[in-house]
Formats: C-alpha cells, sequence, structure tokens
C-alpha cells in the first residue's frame, strides 16, 4: 500500500524527478494523448495522475484503503484483479438499479405509489404452469451471467464451474 505519495496533484509534487521511458504500442500512446487533451493535460500529467490513483486507490482516505487492501489480500488477488472485480460488482449494481442511481448529486428518487391492501388488490392466483423450465429463480436476475453459461467476469478461470 502506498499512502506515503504525498496528498497533492501527482503532476505537481515537487521534489527530485526522474526520467525513465517506457515501451508502449502507439495506439496507447495516440489514446493516452486524446484523453490527457480531452481534460486539458499533457500526457505526462496525465500519466502521473493515473499512475497516483492507481496506487492510491484514486485518493481514498486511508481507513478506506486499509479496508479495500485487506478485502483484497483476503480474495488473493494483486491490485488489478481486484480492481477488475470491483468494477464488475458496480457494473451488475449498474444493471439491477440503473445508471447514477446512487449520485448524491442527482435529486431524491420519488417515492413508489402506494399499493391498495392484500385484500383490495386483484391478481391472479399463482400457476405454477406458468413458470418454464428453469423455474425462475434468482439467474434469471442478471442476463447472461448464468453460471455454466459460458460468462464469467474478467476471465478468472478460478470463478468457472468444473465440470462434473
Amino acid at each position: 500500500m502506498s499512502t506515503s505519495l504525498p496528498d497533492m496533484e501527482p503532476e505537481v509534487m515537487s521534489g527530485n524527478k526522474v526520467v525513465r521511458t517506457f515501451r508502449m504500442p502507439v495506439d496507447l500512446v495516440h489514446v493516452l494523448g486524446r484523453e490527457a487533451s480531452r481534460r486539458g493535460l499533457d500526457l505526462t500529467a496525465l500519466v502521473l495522475r493515473v499512475l497516483h490513483g492507481y496506487l492510491t486507490y484514486f485518493s481514498l482516505p486511508d481507513a478506506a484503503i486499509m479496508q479495500l487492501e485487506a478485502d483484497r489480500e483476503a480474495m488473493g488477488m494483486d491490485r488489478s484483479q481486484y480492481l477488475s472485480h470491483v468494477l464488475y460488482h458496480r457494473c451488475l449494481a449498474i444493471r439491477e438499479h440503473g445508471p447514477g442511481h446512487d449520485d448524491p448529486r442527482a435529486p431524491e428518487p420519488k417515492p413508489a405509489p402506494a399499493r391498495p391492501p392484500l385484500e383490495e388488490r386483484e391478481e391472479a392466483p399463482f400457476d405454477s404452469r406458468s413458470l418454464d423450465r428453469t423455474g425462475g429463480g434468482a439467474h434469471d436476475a442478471v442476463p447472461g451471467l448464468v453460471p455454466g453459461g459460458g460468462v464469467w467476469p474478467y476471465g478468472v478461470r478460478e470463478n468457472r464451474p468444473r465440470k462434473r
């Protein structure tokens, strides 16, 4: 954990600086250059921000970093695998609740209309024949992510079901 990095904008950190060169595909350099321009930064500033963010869990408070690191270690993942795992679970939350569902700046959602009491509802009685062969269930909550269906997060082999 690199909480020893200064709490300041990474591209203006003072002190000694070392010049290093890294080889990367030209397409990646072009994508990074476009992103830097879009943000009004030079390429070095963008790269420093990205690397600083990666190493500090994007400047979260130390208490949050300690919890995330403990969770990461308990799961036996490196930082890159863990961040992929966290983003995948965010994707599932978006699928369930919609984009921006927990935006603190968003107006409070309107409460759902009140349903009449159970005795006043006109609902058809339950008919088990209306279920398909799968019988419904939790696996229907996330279409395309049915265990055994061949779709698994970030390609980790350990998460795939074993053949019987």
